[in-house]
């Protein structure tokens, strides 16, 4: 009685201790959505190329590491009009001016110059894309409902995406296909327990002891993830869900069927558990102990998200803990009620399919052989091994991120939504000719590299060689400047020539005709004296009043006679006087002609010295040419010598403009005798007239003499004045031919300089030439000045860091950048690569590739690292549990080839279910992975459930594995169903992975069930059997 009281006491506070901590463990769970958001994400290590490109390019943006890359898309199934391009710039301004408030840290858009236009509006017209760089302020999904609906316009579709809304998306969708999993498995797992007990009683109870070990286990999980950073990741709870309801729903099968035949043998339900738990118990304990190795060896993995599986082993322990305590208490308060309104309680019925498969096996082994191999090698040979790593194949097409990327690939190049990136690190700054060209080299080797659309780098900011920056299009330019120069040069020659021919023309010999002038001058200076003398006399006669009439009358007609005469001469010398001031005048022109000609030929001479110049800072080989120097020097001699005669003329032009002054003085002088002359002649005319009326006109006689005598002096002054001038005249002229001649000769020489150096420059010219050809245009050259220039600055600023010694190439390839042919493309950039780190002034930099296909890339690599390292710690883990049970190495390689042998059939058979359900054969990169530690941990139970079967019989030979194969068949068939269906219910999740590791896993357990354990395994045991037996005849004989 005090037994009882005490087991009943254990009973309550077991049951209770459970039930608090399930209802502690729920109270206190973290939120699994948020969980998995922020610790649940795919992580590489540190060592990872793509982590390290990451690092270095954080590092140009001055470490700020906390944000989102995001891209807006907008788009219009036609090209987008006048007014749809205004409105979405509109709103590109918009959001750039609430850019604090909406958390967005930088912009980047085709609004920004030549390059992001290109980059950023689809040539089509259709769509235009706008680069985010969001602080993580928030959640992923609170930070893309803040940006959404600054996105809209009527009539154009807005989408929001990127590699962290697409990992959210991917979130959304596997929590969404956890739910939709375990509302399945439960019916699924009811219905099927209600079939195999023909009780509604043993599936409540069933899932009852399974549903808590689940909360249990997913709670213990999500504290220590939370708190202690245990591995996680969004297939993690998936993984529990199935693994526990199938594995648990096969122990209870397996507890419940031996507790049911035992309670028919038994006096009492305590002895038929004591038995159930002597015999089945002992075969659930080896069983989750293999289980929970199996999934325990995943801690030592180095891959996170193979890790994240490792949290199911939690599960396995919690499982075993509940039905090692639960249950028992479960059969003890419900006895035979647990399979009402089942009466009959004599056990399952043996497997009639089992027991032949195994008897026809054991005693024909080959040919069971041969028909395992029948059904098996096909497929296993027919498994490729090919790996998707696109993960936008496990979204749906209803996902907005997923919509955003598909537009950006039909509409730009495919690679553009998601570039991988060369990230260079130096310990010196690169912005140098040296670098650049290095460079500038690799990404020209890469952009020839089959499959890149484009490479945008410092020396390519348009994604496209800038010509000018080449020796090719330098020479040419050059050749072309060298051409121009010659022609220049004989544009000098035949200046000079006309300079030196008008020189000629306007020979200085006038410097006679001004002596001439002078004698004129001086004689009317004399003839002008004697008219004063004249008007002297006739004013003295005037002024006596007695001068007859006569005398008067003669007087006045000798006077006007003299005065005719002249005026004639006057006039005669004026007209000599004008035409050689309008000879001395075209001097002036002839200045100014020379002037200019010294001033372009100067010009063109200091041209011709800073291309030679150029010519030889781009070819420095060049400097040391004999031609080259020697037209130099002409260059410089030919404007020293412009510099001399320009100084010359400019001596010369002062006193030649005062000759000029003078000149232009006496012209007035002239005039103002001229109308002294014809006061005088009107005078006499008047006075002649007036002789007639002598008396009544003496008074204005006497006027009029005084007039034409002040106007006589005048002249004689003028005169004077006029000669003053002609004699400095000849004087300027004088020296003025001196100069010019000097002039004249120096031309001469210049002439033969520049024919020199036209020669000189010819040979420059066909030197470059040879050069141009021999060149075939790939030699990338960068002046200085042009890496200090504003345009080329704007183009550092984009692709370098602010100290230049890091630099990043965006490379955009022209296929599916999660693919697994972008892979392939980004392998071959990756030996250019390395190939450059060894070979060129990039050998002592730092270049690592970065960007999501680099990424897909480290996770091939280390996942198939990890996988290897993670298939022998488990097999040797669950080979140690066989070998303890079977108490035979041979047995255990035995079992563990039919599990191989399944692993790999279900493999290459899964490929084809996919591309015949899901148009897709490649199966995803994770698939090989999961399905192993499925395939083989739980399908090792059936195994387990079958050898210790068999070691209860008696009979270790024929009898007792054909009779273990009929009492387990039934029960194993049953549980395959079971964990089938578990793992079936993961198709209706949507996501591709988790689908194809189901049909696997599916097709695994078919095998295991029909064809591996009851053929493959009795035949291998049947053969040896028969070998010992032969070896024994033998030994005997």
């Amino acid at each position: 009685m005090v037994t009882n009281m005490n087991k009943r006491k254990w009973r309550v506070l077991i049951l209770t201790s459970w039930l608090v901590v399930t209802l502690l463990l729920v109270l206190f769970m973290p939120n699994m959505g948020t969980l998995v958001r922020e610790k649940g994400q795919i992580s590489l290590p540190e060592s990872a190329q793509s982590e390290q490109a990451a690092k270095i390019i954080n590092g140009m943006r001055d470490g700020k590491e906390k944000t989102y890359q995001m891209i807006a898309v907008f788009h219009s199934n036609k090209k987008l009009t006048a007014d749809e391009l205004t409105t979405i710039e509109k709103r590109i301004t918009a959001i750039q001016t609430n850019q604090t408030s909406l958390g967005i840290d930088r912009i980047v858009s085709h609004l920004d110059n030549k390059t992001a236009k290109k980059q950023l509006l689809s040539s089509d017209g259709t769509t235009v894309m706008l680069q985010l760089e969001v602080l993580r302020e928030g959640t992923i999904t609170e930070i893309g409902d803040r940006i959404r609906p600054e996105l809209q316009i009527k009539g154009v579709e807005s989408y929001l995406t990127g590699n962290a809304l697409v990992l959210e998306d991917f979130a959304k969708a596997t929590h969404e296909g956890v739910e939709k999993t375990e509302v399945i498995a439960i019916i699924f797992i009811v219905l099927v327990l209600v079939l195999v007990f023909r009780s509604p009683i043993v599936p409540i109870v069933s899932l009852l002891s399974v549903g808590i070990s689940y909360v249990v286990a997913l709670g213990i999980t999500a504290q220590l993830v939370q708190h202690f950073g245990f591995p996680f990741s969004n297939f993690t709870q998936v993984f529990m869900v199935v693994v526990l309801f199938g594995v648990g729903t096969d122990y209870n099968i397996l507890l419940f069927t031996r507790f049911k035949e035992e309670l028919s043998k038994q006096k009492s339900v305590g002895s038929a558990i004591k038995t159930t738990y002597q015999t089945a118990g002992k075969t659930v304990i080896y069983s989750g102990v293999a289980v929970f190795i199996g999934f325990a060896a995943l801690i030592f993995a180095q891959f996170k998200i193979y890790q994240a599986a490792s949290p199911v082993a939690i599960g396995v322990a919690v499982l075993l803990l509940v039905l090692l305590t639960l249950n028992p208490i479960f059969m003890a308060l419900l006895g035979k009620k647990l399979f009402w309104p089942t009466k009959n309680f004599a056990g399952h019925q043996s497997s009639k399919l089992w027991g032949f498969l195994s008897k026809q096996a054991f005693y024909r082994p080959v040919i069971a052989l041969i028909i395992v191999a029948v059904l098996t090698v096909p497929f296993m040979l027919n498994y490729s091994g090919k790996l998707n790593y696109d993960d936008l194949v496990e979204i749906n097409d209803k996902y907005e991120s997923k919509q955003g990327i598909t537009l950006i690939t039909k509409h730009f190049p495919a690679g553009l939504s998601a570039p991988t990136t060369l990230a260079i690190k130096s310990e010196q700054p690169m912005a140098n000719p040296a670098d650049l060209k290095a460079v500038d080299e690799l990404a020209a080797e890469i952009a020839n590299i089959d499959g890149v659309a484009t490479v945008y780098s410092v020396t390519r900011p348009l994604g496209e060689r800038v010509d000018n920056l080449y020796t090719k299009e330098q020479s040419r330019q050059l050749h072309s400047g060298l051409d121009k120069a010659n022609k220049g040069l004989s544009t000098i020659n035949t200046g000079l020539t006309e300079a030196e021919q008008k020189l000629a023309a306007n020979d200085v010999s006038g410097a006679e005709n001004v002596q001439q002038l002078i004698d004129g001058t001086s004689d009317i200076s004399k003839g002008t004296s004697k008219l004063t003398s004249a008007v002297g006399e006739l004013t003295t006669g005037f002024s006596k009043g007695a001068v007859g009439a006569d005398q008067l009358a003669t007087g006045l007609g000798q006077l006007r006679a003299e005065l005719t005469e002249l005026n004639t001469g006057i006039t005669e010398f004026k007209r000599i006087y004008l035409a050689f001031s309008a000879s001395v005048g075209a001097f002036g022109e002839a200045f100014d002609a020379v002037n200019a000609v010294i001033e372009n030929e100067t010009d063109n001479y200091k041209q011709i010295e800073e291309n030679l110049y150029a010519v030889m800072e781009e070819l420095p080989e060049s400097e040391e040419l004999p031609e080259m120097q020697d037209a130099l020097a002409r260059a410089i001699t030919g404007q020293e010598r412009m510099s001399t005669v320009g100084e010359g003329l400019k001596a010369v032009q002062p006193k030649y403009e005062q000759s000029l002054t003078g000149l232009k003085a006496a012209e007035a002088t002239f005039n103002e005798l001229s109308d002294g002359l014809n006061q005088m002649e009107t005078a006499v005319v008047k006075l002649e007239t007036g002789a007639k009326e002598l008396a009544t006109g003496l008074r204005t006689g006497e006027t009029g003499s005084i007039k034409v005598k002040d106007g006589s002096v005048a002249v004689e002054g003028g005169l004077k004045q006029l000669n003053q001038g002609q004699v400095q005249l000849q004087s300027g002229l004088g020296e003025l031919e001196g100069q010019m001649k000097v002039l004249a000769e120096g031309m001469s020489a210049s002439t033969a300089g520049l024919s020199k150096v036209k020669t000189g420059l010819g040979d420059a010219q066909r030197y470059i030439g040879s050069m141009s050809k021999e060149d075939d245009g790939s030699t990338f050259a960068i002046p200085k000045k042009v890496i200090n220039s504003a345009e080329f600055q704007e183009s550092i600023t984009t692709y370098m860091s602010k100290d230049k010694r890091t630099m990043r190439f965006g490379i955009v390839l022209d296929v599916n950048p999660y693919s697994k042919e972008a892979m392939a493309i980004v392998e071959t950039i990756y030996r250019k690569v390395a190939a450059a780190n060894e070979s060129s002034e990039l050998e002592n930099k730092q270049l690592v590739l970065g960007g999501k296909t680099v990424q897909n890339i480290d996770l091939q690599t280390l996942s198939q690292d990890d996988f290897t390292r993670t298939l022998i710690i488990m097999l040797i883990g669950i080979g140690l549990v066989l070998v303890f049970i079977t108490r035979s190495a041979w047995q255990t390689l035995i079992i563990i080839s039919s599990l191989l042998i399944s692993y790999f059939t279900a493999l290459g058979l899964t490929e084809l279910v996919s591309g015949l359900l899901f148009k897709d054969a490649m199966l995803g990169w994770n698939v090989p992975f999961f399905c192993f530690i499925m395939s083989v941990a739980l399908g090792v139970d059936y195994s387990i459930f079958l050898m210790m079967r068999y070691r209860e019989e008696k009979s270790f030979s024929y009898e007792g594995i054909v009779a273990a194969s009929k009492e387990m068949g039934g029960v194993i068939m049953a549980a395959a169903v079971i964990l089938g269906g578990t793992f079936a219910a993961l198709i209706p999740s949507g996501i591709l992975t988790l689908m194809q590791v189901a049909i696997a896993v599916i097709i695994c357990l078919i095998l295991l069930s029909l064809v591996m354990i009851p053929i493959y395994i009795t035949a291998m045991m049947g053969l040896t059997e028969k070998i010992r037996r032969l070896f024994n005849k033998n030994k005997l004989n």
